[in-house]
Formats: structure tokens, sequence, C-alpha cells
């Protein structure tokens, strides 16, 4: 995709450093250098030629005099634009010349990358870190000390057999969650209110299932079968305030918005009518009904757009 660069007129030390500012949002000239991974005296010679070419402007911080953000110009923004638009052609002219079979092997492979992009922004220990916030509520991953809390929802029977599991120890269930996070950069999340006194009201998250049985699996176990699961469940006393279809809202859409999920379903059983009307709540429609290897339950597969439209 050289040529595609070329075409743009704009240096390429000077086209890498607009693209961050057109994709990721102004920059510091410090920040942009540690992004490029360049020297200052380097970043202030490409940012000078940025803005000599109108490609870029210095912009001073409204709360802080001293500090100056670099920002792409309307023309930047342009320029960048138009290089998608080349690749983009030049890619489907490429792709155009493959069989149906090579196409697909492409199509796998985009999927794999995209997956291991979002990874890699989830990896070491930044999971514990993230927060997710509605009007009511904290929405974080669980730590070992979130135990006691939630005890009460995992040794329910009624609602672990609404989940397809059986009653179990929630450090033993939390202990799971925190694996997942670190292997697949996606877990459980502890719904807690926002309130004077907080109170933990439940759980709600993302699991990966293997499509060949609809069981629990990893993005590298399941390969190309892999699909984010939705699910949710709240401690009986907190029931019936709406805080399922609030977090799992908020789930979705950080789930949408990150780019590893391209689609996201919930597997309800068909007499759990509760999370069936939180699914229709949340606009997800039933597509088709399967059943577990490991449960042999059978449940139907909630689809979920993204917030505001179709997917």
């Amino acid at each position: 995709m050289r040529r595609e660069d070329s075409d743009t007129g704009v240096p390429p030390a000077q086209l890498s450093a607009l693209s961050v500012l057109v994709f990721a949002g102004p920059r510091t000239l410090g920040e942009l250098a540690a992004a490029e991974q360049v020297r200052p005296p380097t970043i202030t010679r490409i940012a000078q030629g940025l803005e000599d070419a109108g490609l870029a402007r210095r912009v001073r911080d409204a709360d802080d005099a001293r500090v100056h953000r670099l920002h792409a110009t309307a023309k930047g923004r342009r320029v960048m634009q138009g290089g998608r638009e080349r690749r983009v052609a030049r890619l489907a002219a490429l792709l155009g010349r493959l069989a149906a079979d090579e196409i697909e092997r492409v199509r796998e492979a985009a999927e794999l990358v995209e997956r291991a992009l979002a990874q890699q922004q989830m990896t070491a220990e930044s999971w514990k870190t993230l927060r997710l916030e509605t009007e009511r509520l904290r929405i974080r991953p669980a730590t070992l000390q979130d135990a006691g809390a939630l005890d009460a929802l995992f040794t329910d029977p009624e609602i672990m057999s609404g989940l397809g599991r059986a009653p179990d120890a929630a450090r033993a269930m939390i202990e799971d969650g925190i694996a997942s996070w670190r292997r697949d950069g996606l877990g459980p999340f502890v719904i807690e209110t926002t309130a004077d006194n907080p109170r933990v009201v439940g759980q709600a998250g993302l699991m990966i299932f293997d499509t060949r049985g609809w069981t629990p699996s990893s993005w590298s176990a399941a390969g190309s079968h892999a699909q984010p699961e939705l699910g949710w469940a709240l401690i009986r006393a907190h029931w019936g305030h709406g805080y399922a279809t609030e977090a799992a809202a908020a789930i979705r859409d950080w789930a949408y918005r990150r780019g590893s999920v391209d689609r996201l379903v919930s597997l309800i059983t068909p007499d759990n009518s509760r999370s069936q009307r939180v699914a229709r709540r949340l606009g997800a429609v039933p597509t088709e009904t399967v059943t577990p290897l490991d449960s042999r339950r059978t449940a139907v597969v909630w689809r979920h757009p993204p917030a505001g439209g179709s997917h």
C-alpha cells in the first residue's frame, strides 16, 4: 500500500503522526513522540512540517495555558480520509482476484487479528482498573474481596439453575472470572450502586462460547467458532429495580466500542421469563434454539444489536 501513501504527497513520518491525530485525537508533542517512538527534536520537526502544510495546528489547553496540543485540521482529516479510501479501493481490487475459499481464509485471519489487537489493549493487569458507570450503577471487574457480597447470588439454586450452572462458592466463581479477564480480555463485572452507601447487587459480563457445542471456551480454543455471550444475574433482594437492564446495556455498548466483538448474543432458557424481558428491553431478538453439550438444557440464542441500530 506504499503507493497509496505516496499519493497523499505527505512524507511518511508526517503521515504517520497525522494518522495519530486524526484517529486517536489531539496530542501534546510529548504524547505524540511517545506514540511515534521518536525523540523530542524529531517530533518537533514533524509537527512543524504538519503545521507548515496546514495539516495540523497547535491549540492552547483551556485549563492550563502552559500546555499546547496538536490538532488535525480539516485539510489533515481530508488527506487521511482520501488515503484510506484509496487503500480500501486497492484492497478490494486485490480481494476480487481471490477464489471464494481464499476470501474466507482472509476473513478468518482478519477476525483473529482484530481480536488479538483488542486483547492487547486489555493486557497484563489493565482490566483491573476498568470502570463503567451509569446513572445508578458502577460496573467493575470482580475481585476476591467481593466473595462475601456475591455469596447470596452464587449459592441461590434458582438463580444458578437459570444460568445453567450448579450453585458454587463465590470465591471459585470469581477466580474463574479473573482467569477469563487475563486470558481473553473480557469477563464478568460486579454491579454495585453509586449511592452514598454502595451495595453490590449482582453480576453481569461476557464470556466466550464455542458454537460447535455451545460450551464455555476461550478465543484461542474456539478460534473462528468463538462467540461472545452477554449474561447477567442479580441477588434476589435487588430484583425489580431495572439494574440488570441498565448494567447489561452499558456492558453491551462497551463491548461493541472496543471492536473485538462484532456479534453479541445471550443464551436464555425458555423458562427464564425474567431474563427474556431484560433481553427484549435491550433490543435483543431471539434467533435460534440450541442445546449446549455440557448442560443439555435447551436455550434460545438472543442476538444483541449495538445501541441505536442493527448489526
